[in-house]
């Protein structure tokens, strides 16, 4: 069986709000698919503790070649919405466009920075914790008898 890069989309675009992102689904999907397709490649690296092997993927058909089971696609969109915040990270004028230029003057870009970094780290956690719960509910407790 295969798991289509769609179920994981699915997940991911529930969790953030993309303006861009949303027109762009509505007029060229193949850009939209194309950008969350380079968030899934950067989002697998930082799952190192999935049993199945996430590299074994056809980006072309936008599938995983196995199955993956419902709380690896919501780690993985976890880890996608980090992705997704970085570039946000690295340009700290984009929130400029939010903010009156007095606002913006009397907030600082470093503020903005630890701001936006804070968020990701917390959104890197959350996916950690995830993945922590899943390891603990699956464990098998027999083995300490």
């Amino acid at each position: 069986m295969s798991t289509p890069y769609a179920n994981i989309f699915v997940r991911f675009l529930r969790k953030i709000k993309d303006i861009d992102l949303a027109n762009s689904l509505n007029s060229n999907i193949a850009i939209a698919e194309s950008q969350m397709t380079g968030y899934i490649n950067s989002a697998i690296e930082n799952y190192t503790q999935c049993n199945i092997d996430l590299g074994d993927k056809d980006d072309n058909a936008m599938i995983f070649n196995q199955t993956l089971k419902s709380y690896d696609e919501e780690i993985i969109a976890t880890y996608m919405v980090a992705e997704w915040l970085s570039p946000f990270i690295s340009s700290v004028l984009n929130l400029q466009v939010f903010l009156s230029d007095a606002e913006f003057k009397q907030f600082s870009q470093a503020n903005f920075l630890n701001i936006k970094k804070e968020l990701k780290k917390d959104i890197m956690v959350e996916a950690e914790t995830l993945i922590s719960k899943h390891s603990y509910a699956n464990m098998d407790y027999t083995q300490f008898n």
